[in-house]
């Protein structure tokens, strides 16, 4: 019911009831008498609030106009001085402030200003000051009124899940209070508040700091407080038990000590020393709790189960202190352990705390090597364990789950493990149902993720995954995406080793497996970034999805993370994004932005490691749009600091470092590309124009064989990289095409004997070293294939140094060991293209050998052959040979045409 002259109506723009008064109750048109009956009727609806009538609180609010922020906290503190603190919470947070201001900077004054206008500037600026102080006190007071009201709340609930709630809602408004300075004369009912909420949520470590800041301010406290202390202590992450025990022994030392409390202390005290180890005083301790004990069953069971609890720890402890056991010491421990399960299962017939002992009978199966029956005795404690409050479970059952889901992946059952992971966080159903008793959330959570992190160690990732995805609203949804996130990479990884065959080639069904696979993990970290937008963790988040996407290969996806991190990312922190985003850039075609990207970080990170990828990256971006010489001028700035800018302060790379045996591979082999476009181009004009291109290319050839040779002398024994293979085919080309120079200078008609002479010294001795770098890589790709069949890839290689070996025997014309060449490509590729040109290889030694109708022979031979071939080779002939079909076949029909005319 509303009182009398208070009517009630909808006002859909607040979305609740609100109740209008009549208008001479508006307060700004009525004198102070006025006022007065507003505050009566607030503070009737206040009283009523305490009965729980807060909708009805809400409703008398809107009969007045006392909404300015001031006159609701007054309000509010006079409630909380009341001792309603939940009232004064409830008013608190209608106050709506903005947030304080910084300190006003000191406004520049002209040197001309009077001194009127100085004085009134500065008058100005202390009052904007003092504004803003008034402002920040009125915020801290909000905040603390909040926490204090959210608190008391929770203390009111009978709930556990419900007083969680309230303390988890209390904790931000009584820690930003902290942070500000509680109000005057506050402090220490804060900083007590602030303790007993992190008490309850178990955050032990925070409680101990706070709760010893309330003594601090206010010694009286400690009295009240040392029992909460001591419980902290002994359950906080930083080892206290020391701590714990002083603080427990001084309470129990008060001779005004409830008695009811005391009993808890001493069983708290029981628990310090049994994990202190402190066995004697332990066991004085138990003959004290067991003298002070009733003749009620369940306090007589607490005290066995204590007892019984402690037995087992002292027998472990001493057997883990000793090392090797004798085997009188395992025996006398197999006959302990058994008594205390004995005892235990005797005590979960009639205990209350059943759940607990079920957790001590499987612990014990457990140190019985009974793994199975410690997952039983768990299975029991976690679909047992409920509260008695609520239809969830407690502390026992989540510890027990906790423990089954450990020792099921340890057993490699992992479908079992997620099933029973999913029931606990079903049955938790919330953060506010987790019951921290027997161990912290914090807690839980490593030993959760350690439990996702052994699944994917197992390998079992879909299982992993699945996990994760079980794991919201109790877990933090953006942690559990990066556990996803985590297993599709893990996965994606094991895929790709797994499918990697000893020519390190990946089917392309595999490569398509471990893309989508990467993509997920992409996916998943890309929604846990969004998640963790205003939070520390947002940069390292992207980055883990941009890392997944390029993995992957898919760059389109990263490119559109990596504007965002460029953007968020601190520039001092930006060249790993600078790189992967011209890389990205790179491999969707777009060469000129990837240059962009890359110079940026070559020139404004002078002192930055990651320069030598970013030249090395600019070096592929400019070969891509055909700028050599730039490419080159950042490959040697790698190799051999040549080209460095005077402000450069990055040290020269070392040979053993990834960046300076990419760059050197790299600079080989761009500098024979070079070469082998200029060859090609001499190839294809007049004699005298191809001079002049050969003495141009001449320096870029020798250039590149002393790169490829450097590459070659340090890895090729080794063959500990893969790019070394056609590191030593490229060498060995480019001696090949370094040799026509000489030999066509060899050749000029105007050209002295001496001249021609060194000339042909150096052709040959260019045609030499190509025919060594063939023979060697021939020989090693010949045994390799003995060991294993060869990739198409080192099919292709072995082929082509084949041929040209061959081609160089007869260069120098050595026919026969020529013929001999091409009679092994023969047998190796008979039926395909490569066995046409090397059949008529031979053909053509046999014409320099003067066997004439050898000659024949194999060019009618090579006919036929080409005549056998399936059209659906067609495609290899422009692959692996100098011409297609139809030119292959025109060639042998004008030769055959040709031996038939001479024999007509």
């Amino acid at each position: 019911m509303l009182p009398a002259g208070v009517s009630c109506y909808y006002r859909p723009e607040f979305g609740r009831f609100c109740a209008l008064a009549d208008k001479e109750d508006v307060v700004k048109s009525k004198p102070a008498g006025g006022r007065d009956l507003v505050t009566i009727v607030l503070l009737l609806g206040a009283a009523l609030a305490s009965l729980g009538g807060f909708a009805l609180l809400f409703v008398m609010w809107w009969t007045t106009d006392v909404t300015e922020p001031e006159s609701l906290l007054r309000l509010a503190s006079r409630e909380f001085v009341e001792g309603r603190p939940i009232v004064a919470g409830k008013l608190a947070e209608l106050a709506e402030l903005e947030h304080a201001d910084s300190p006003s900077e000191p406004r520049e004054i002209s040197i001309d200003a009077s001194d009127e206008a100085l004085v009134t500037q500065r008058t100005l600026e202390a009052a904007a000051d003092q504004a803003r102080i008034e402002r920040l006190n009125l915020i801290r007071l909000r905040n603390f009124l909040i926490g204090v009201g959210k608190a008391a709340e929770g203390n009111r609930q009978k709930v556990p899940r419900e007083k969680r709630r309230c303390y988890l809602a209390a904790v931000p408004h009584l820690e930003l209070a902290r942070d500000h300075g509680f109000p005057q004369g506050r402090g220490a009912q804060g900083h007590r508040t602030l303790g007993e909420v992190h008490f309850h949520l178990g955050r032990f470590d925070d409680a101990v700091i706070n709760l010893d800041q309330a003594i601090e301010n206010e010694p009286l406290l400690r009295p009240q407080l040392l029992p909460m202390i001591a419980e902290s202590q002994y359950h906080a992450k930083k080892d206290q038990k020391e701590d714990a025990l002083a603080s427990i022994d001084e309470y129990l030392r008060d001779p005004i000590r409830n008695a009811e409390a005391s009993k808890s202390a001493m069983i708290l005290r029981i628990k310090i020393l049994t994990d202190l180890g402190r066995w004697q005083e332990l066991h004085v301790a138990l003959r004290q709790h067991e003298k002070q004990q009733s003749e009620r069953d369940d306090v007589k069971n607490q005290a066995v189960f204590l007892r019984t609890v402690s037995n087992i720890q002292k027998v472990t402890a001493e057997q883990s202190l000793q090392g090797t056991r004798k085997e009188q010491d395992r025996e006398k421990m197999a006959d302990d352990l058994a008594s205390a399960l004995q005892v235990l299962n005797a005590l979960s017939q009639r205990s209350e705390k059943s759940s607990e002992v079920g957790l001590w009978i499987g612990r014990v199966k457990l140190l019985q090597g009974d793994k199975t029956g410690a997952i039983n005795a768990f299975h029991d404690v976690l679909r047992k364990d409920q509260t008695s409050n609520a239809a969830t479970i407690g502390a026992a059952g989540i510890m027990g789950g906790l423990q089954e889901i450990e020792l099921l992946i340890q057993s490699n059952d992992a479908e079992q493990a997620v099933q029973t992971l999913r029931y606990l966080m079903s049955e938790l159903g919330s953060r506010e149902g987790f019951d921290h008793e027997l161990i912290s959330f914090r807690e839980f959570s490593v030993r959760i993720y350690q439990a996702l992190n052994d699944l994917r160690q197992a390998g079992k990732y879909q299982a992993a995954i699945d996990a994760a995805r079980s794991l919201p609203p109790v877990f933090d949804r953006s942690e559990t995406l990066v556990q996803e996130g985590k297993g599709y990479k893990a996965w994606a990884e094991m895929t790709l080793k797994e499918g990697t065959d000893f020519h390190g080639k990946v089917s392309e069904s595999t490569a398509e497996v471990v893309r989508q696979r990467y993509h997920a993990a992409g996916d998943a970290f890309a929604e846990a970034a969004e998640l963790r937008f205003d939070s520390a963790e947002y940069i390292p988040t992207l980055w883990s999805a941009i890392d997944a996407y390029q993995t992957g290969n898919y760059f389109s996806q990263s490119i559109q993370l990596l504007e965002v991190y460029l953007q968020q990312e601190d520039k001092s922190h930006q060249t790993r994004g600078l790189i992967a985003y011209g890389k990205a850039l790179l491999a969707v075609g777009k060469a000129e932005q990837a240059i962009s990207a890359f110079e940026q970080c070559i020139y404004e990170y002078q002192k930055d490691p990651l320069r030598y990828s970013a030249r090395y990256y600019g070096a592929l971006a400019y070969a891509e749009i055909g700028d050599f010489e730039k490419a080159r001028r950042l490959l040697r700035a790698n190799i051999d600091s040549e080209g460095r800018l005077p402000d450069d302060q990055t040290p020269d790379l070392q040979p053993e470092s990834a960046e300076w045996q990419d760059s050197l591979f790299a600079l080989g082999s761009l500098l024979y590309e070079l070469g082998y476009r200029n060859d090609l181009q001499a190839e294809q004009v007049d004699p005298e124009e191809k001079l002049e291109l050969l003495m141009k290319n001449q320096p870029i050839l020798e250039s590149a064989i002393r790169r490829l040779e450097v590459a070659d002398q340090r890895w090729w024994d080794e063959h500990t990289d893969p790019r070394s293979k056609q590191n030593a085919y490229f060498a060995a080309r480019a001696h090949v095409m370094a040799s026509k120079l000489p030999s066509l200078q060899s050749s000029l008609p105007d050209s002295l004997d001496a001249a021609r002479r060194v000339s042909l010294r150096k052709a040959e001795m260019h045609l030499q070293q190509a025919l060594v770098g063939f023979r060697r890589l021939s020989e090693y790709l010949a045994d390799l294939d003995d060991e294993q069949d060869l990739s198409k890839a080192d099919e292709a290689l072995q082929r082509n140094c084949l041929m040209f070996e061959a081609d160089v025997l007869k260069s120098l014309a050595k026919y026969a060991e020529a013929a001999e060449v091409y009679r092994t490509v023969e047998s190796l590729h008979s039926g395909k293209p490569a066995a046409v040109e090397a059949l008529v290889g031979r053909a053509s030694c046999a014409k320099k050998l003067g066997e004439d109708r050898e000659c024949e022979i194999l060019f009618r031979k090579a006919s036929e052959m080409l005549r056998l071939i399936p059209a659906e080779s067609d495609s290899e002939f422009a692959e692996t040979t100098r011409y297609d079909r139809e030119g292959w076949q025109q060639l042998l029909d004008w030769m055959i045409q040709d031996f038939d005319k001479q024999k007509a």
